[in-house]
């Protein structure tokens, strides 16, 4: 399964654009890294974990029990060959109580700056991260949209294990921000990085 997706999709990432030496070039050597939490391991999203040997790697158990089945996770998109030998990441489970419209929270620091929040719909299990910052409030959206324009509609994108979820998803990032100003952060969002450097709030709107 895994040459079938290579032979249909290039994904090789040369040395100088992987994240360690992205890393790099911003003052941080990937040793310095103390955790990672990834909202999912699609192979655009999980894949640099080989450059970050040191770091634990935290996933949601539910993300996980779909994903440990190496031909499971080739056949939802994730590519386990590039994973570092005998991986198995650290799991995270709802202990947290309720943040906003989410039902549940994933603590991840001590000081509670740092929280994961159940974003499924993408694919299972998947995890936006809410960070509590000096001057903001701070959404990783992750894919659970994959931009700003597109969470406002209320529209999924074209890849989701249930777009039911995934609307609804859609739907709480929104109320979170209407409770509360946040600078949304999607992964793929071009913006995204405009947006975290202006401090620009997302301001839903109302369909």
């Amino acid at each position: 399964m895994d040459a079938i997706f290579h032979l249909a999709v290039d994904i090789n990432v040369r040395e100088d654009e992987g994240i360690g030496r992205k890393l790099h070039e911003q003052g941080i050597e990937p040793k310095d890294i103390k955790a990672v939490v990834l909202s999912h391991l699609h192979h655009d999203d999980g894949d640099g974990i080989s450059d970050l040997k040191d770091a634990p790697i935290y996933v949601s158990k539910e993300h996980w029990d779909a994903y440990k089945s190496p031909v499971q996770a080739t056949i939802e998109g994730a590519v386990p060959n590039q994973w570092p030998e005998g991986f198995v990441p650290k799991l995270l489970e709802p202990t947290g109580g309720p943040i906003g419209p989410f039902e549940r929270s994933y603590p991840i620091t001590s000081d509670g700056k740092v929280v994961a929040v159940d974003t499924p719909g993408h694919v299972p299990g998947h995890l936006g991260l809410i960070v509590y910052g000096d001057k903001a409030t701070y959404f990783l959206a992750g894919d659970a949209t994959y931009d700003q324009v597109l969470l406002d509609q209320e529209l999924t994108d074209g890849i989701n294990s249930n777009p039911y979820l995934a609307i609804e998803s859609i739907k709480k990032i929104k109320e979170l921000a209407r409770q509360q100003p946040l600078v949304l952060l999607p992964a793929h969002d071009p913006d995204a990085a405009r947006r975290l450097a202006e401090l620009d709030f997302y301001k839903p709107i109302e369909l």
